[in-house]
């Protein structure tokens, strides 16, 4: 995952069950494999998850360099199998972090660490794919392929 200072929200799949994490102390549970390790499958073979508690969550957001931490109380919004949270506001990592270093994410309920997971940062776009790239022998002072 790559996340930078336009990055809003955060969504993922847990492996442990969000049915806590509900406004009313109570909730369906959402998790992509049963007790017994097996995924709960529907007739297609396609995972299925009945979900639809929401509730808060503390999300902390570390710049690993610097240890850097933002933290933010944000509600939680399950559908299906995915968990999907509001970033906190990023400002002062971006004011620290350079282009790829390590962000750890972590999402805690009631004190439980709930998901956790390494990201990257980027200076530039998230999407490793929205910018080609293009042959120019015209400019050899900042190629962006090298000539074979």
């Amino acid at each position: 995952m790559v996340i930078n200072s336009a990055t809003t929200t955060l969504s993922f799949f847990p492996f442990v069950s969000f049915a806590d994490v509900a406004a009313s102390g109570g909730g369906a549970d959402s998790y992509l494999l049963q007790q017994d390790g097996f995924f709960i499958l529907q007739q297609d073979g396609s995972k299925i998850i009945t979900a639809s508690s929401s509730g808060q969550v503390d999300v902390q957001v570390w710049h690993k360099n610097t240890k850097t931490m933002v933290e933010a109380q944000r509600d939680v919004t399950i559908s299906g199998s995915k968990v999907i949270l509001v970033m906190p506001n990023l400002a002062p990592i971006a004011d620290v972090a350079q282009d790829l270093d390590t962000v750890l994410i972590r999402v805690l309920y009631d004190n439980i660490l709930k998901w956790e997971y390494v990201a990257t940062w980027s200076t530039e776009s998230t999407n490793i794919n929205n910018t080609f790239k293009q042959w120019d022998e015209v400019t050899p002072v900042a190629p962006q392929w090298i000539q074979l």
